[in-house]
């Protein structure tokens, strides 16, 4: 579990660095603002001993004295089945009152109940009712952020994040009521089927605000590569009012890299300085800058920021400078820049051996001229330290209560207790059994078999032909190196083959392809699962539920099974089964063979080059079965259906249909037997033609 560790750097001269405050196991859901007093406040969910039961706190961190009792502030309820808390924000009021706000979900197993909350410390540090506001089906509560306002005490502003999503800003009385409906600041849509997401929103001097998000495009050009998957960051300014300042401006190139992360640092004149990673991992990736001034007009010429490959958080200065956290050679550092991007200051080490176990920092910058810096601590997968080493033998060992066990050399049988725990196999043939309990299993290096039981479990196969099993449970199963066999079982799981994942929309780049990865068997099971095969030609089944199967790199063969699937193949040739259910397929990279199975199915081509052509074994416009893809501005004049006979593609006697993008001549789809088909419709735009009408 996370824990949040604020560090101390300084701005002026003289200031040591003040100790590190570390805040042990507050849960995954945190935020934490500096008080105008001094100190600091956490607001942190907690597990209540149930895991479908949260419960939310406040914590205050005085600067000296004793540290208070944490405050309750929404309680777990064991009459429901589950009570959760999620999408955090605090801000405090120039009168030292605290303002809170948070996403609730409930349920009793027949009924579910969403709500954005609202509730207020006053500066006498009593505590207000509850301001409570059912969320419908059709909206969402994310990423809010507390704000200064001009009509009332405070202004809450949050992002719904169903496509298309959209940005609301809304303002407050001094108990927490709100003083009208939200404003709409920003519709963000796009127009292909991969979305958008938001990344940053900032207030500007002025009060206005500066949106950025990525839009996905499949028409990037990246040497060597030409016509691949990859996302443009835009940005956009609106008034407090929500009327439009700008309209949506294009950061950087458009469709020549892979750009996200983006992060915006206001400028005193009312414009902005936006920092962007901006590349793939197959190439060079770098951190891009651009100045807008208050109306959204470029201030000079992007360029690229001396600065490690992972941006984190930027923050504004005075007198046209701004800060950046970011990493170099596993090291947190701060390093001031010029708007132009001329470094001032040298590296300023804050945490030494961060590696990725640390993440989303926070930069504040104080009344006093201090510099907080928050960052969230993963403890690794497990936390080595912590550990009872077993040696180098063939261990077996059970524990009879939660803890950490690891087997190091031999070929060990470690056995977990019933509640959380941590086993690592270490080097050997290794079985690790997690049992009840949210459970961490690494197998480390050699052929070992893991199984995280009932609970919410994480097994890593690392190095060699692992064999995971999740069981019951939202497990999340990373084969590792090797050719590695993965059993999701029952819940909404996440099953990757390697430690990779491709550039797609669900899948962002979480971990680095090290190494090589063989042929994969991926099982997902029972529930709405999410595959990944990585590299190597692997093998993967969906299960029952509504499944999300990559094939990533290799010739690989995908079975979508029941339920309404989503597959696609990713890199090279692959074979693709969609099973029961109205399933999306989509054959990626080169020439790919499709079957849809039983149900409505869609067969997507992006209508470039790149993409191959593909066969369709068994389209059927009877059963609702369309093609369909997302090149701009596609019209159903551009596509034309051949009919020719392709010896043992299917009946003799019946011709194939060649559905033919006439833009470039290319065939993109062939529909074995086509011919006798009453119809085959394209659907562009949310709308079916017939291209043999």
């Amino acid at each position: 579990m996370p824990d949040i560790t604020v560090a101390f750097d300084f701005l002026t001269d003289p200031a040591p660095y003040l100790p590190q405050v570390d805040f042990s196991n507050l849960g995954t859901q945190t935020a934490r603002i500096d008080l105008s007093s001094g100190g600091t406040a956490v607001l942190y969910s907690l597990d209540s001993g149930d895991r479908f039961q949260t419960a939310l706190y406040l914590q205050l961190y005085p600067t000296d004295g004793d540290t208070p009792d944490p405050i309750l502030i929404s309680a777990s309820d064991p009459t429901l089945s589950r009570v959760l808390h999620f999408d955090l924000a605090l801000g405090a009021l120039e009168d030292g009152s605290l303002v809170m706000t948070w996403r609730r979900y409930t349920t009793d197993n027949i009924n579910d109940v969403e709500t954005q909350d609202v509730r207020v410390l006053d500066a006498a540090r009593d505590l207000l009712d509850v301001v409570r506001t059912p969320l419908l089906a059709d909206e969402s509560f994310a990423d809010p952020q507390i704000l200064p306002s001009d009509t009332g005490a405070f202004a809450r502003l949050w992002v719904d994040i169903f496509e298309p999503q959209h940005v609301y800003l809304q303002h407050h009385a001094a108990d927490g009521t709100a003083l009208a409906a939200p404003i709409l600041l920003l519709t963000v849509t796009s127009d292909n089927r991969f979305g958008t997401h938001i990344e940053d929103i900032v207030q500007l001097a002025d009060g206005a605000f500066a949106v950025s998000w990525t839009d996905t495009t499949l028409s990037a050009d990246v040497p060597p590569y030409s016509q691949v998957q990859a996302d443009n960051v835009l940005v956009q300014i609106v008034e407090a009012d929500g009327t439009p300042r700008s309209g949506p401006i294009m950061v950087g190139p458009e469709n020549s890299s892979n750009n996200g992360r983006s992060d915006i640092a206001p400028t005193s004149d009312g414009g902005f300085v936006i920092l962007w990673q901006s590349g793939f991992h197959f190439n060079t990736e770098t951190t891009q800058a651009q100045r807008y001034d208050a109306t959204g007009a470029p201030v000079g010429d992007a360029y690229t920021l001396p600065i490690g490959r992972y941006l984190h958080e930027a923050i504004a200065l005075s007198d046209e400078r701004f800060l950046v956290a970011h990493l170099v050679d596993d090291e947190l550092v701060l390093q001031q820049f010029a708007e132009d991007g001329t470094a001032l200051t040298s590296p300023e080490v804050v945490w030494h051996d961060m590696g990725l176990s640390r993440f989303e920092s926070l930069l504040t910058l104080t009344a006093d001229g201090r510099l907080v810096v928050t960052y969230l601590e993963e403890t690794r997968e497990i936390d080595l330290t912590a550990f009872t080493l077993l040696g180098d033998g063939d261990d077996a060992q059970t524990l009879t209560e939660a803890g950490h066990l690891n087997g190091q050399g031999g070929n060990d049988s470690l056995t977990g207790s019933g509640d959380d725990d941590a086993l690592i196999g270490g080097t050997g043939t290794d079985i690790l059994s997690g049992g009840e309990g949210n459970d961490r299993l690494d197998g480390g290096d050699g052929a070992d078999a893991l199984d995280g039981g009932t609970g919410d479990d994480r097994l890593i196969g690392f190095d060699g032909d692992d064999l995971l099993r999740g069981d019951a449970g939202n497990d999340t199963l990373i084969g590792g190196f090797g050719r590695d066999a993965l059993n999701g079982g029952d819940g909404d799981d996440l099953l990757m083959g390697d430690d990779s994942f491709l550039f797609t929309a669900s899948l962002r780049a979480a971990y680095q392809p090290i190494g090589a990865d063989l042929s994969d068997t991926i099982i997902g099971g029972q529930g709405n699962d999410t595959i990944s095969g990585g590299m190597g030609n692997d093998l993967a089944y969906g299960g029952t539920g509504n499944d999300s199967l990559d094939g990533g790199l290799g010739a690989d063969t995908l079975i979508g099974q029941e339920g309404n699937d989503a597959l696609t193949g990713g890199a090279w040739g692959d074979v693709l089964f969609g099973g029961a259910g109205g399933d999306f397929l989509n054959g990626g990279s080169g020439y790919d063979r499709l079957n849809g199975g039983a149900g409505a199915d869609a067969f997507f081509h992006a209508s470039l080059p790149d993409h191959g052509s593909d066969w369709i074994q068994d389209f059927s416009s009877v059963e609702g079965d369309h093609l369909t893809t997302n090149r701009d501005g596609a019209q159903a004049s551009w596509f034309q259906v051949n009919l020719a006979n392709t010896p043992g593609a299917g009946d003799a006697t019946i011709d194939e249909a060649f559905v033919i993008f006439r833009p470039t001549g290319q065939i993109l789809w062939a529909l074995v037997d086509g011919a006798a088909q009453d119809a085959i419709n394209i659907r562009l735009a949310g709308i079916d033609y017939d291209l043999l009408a």
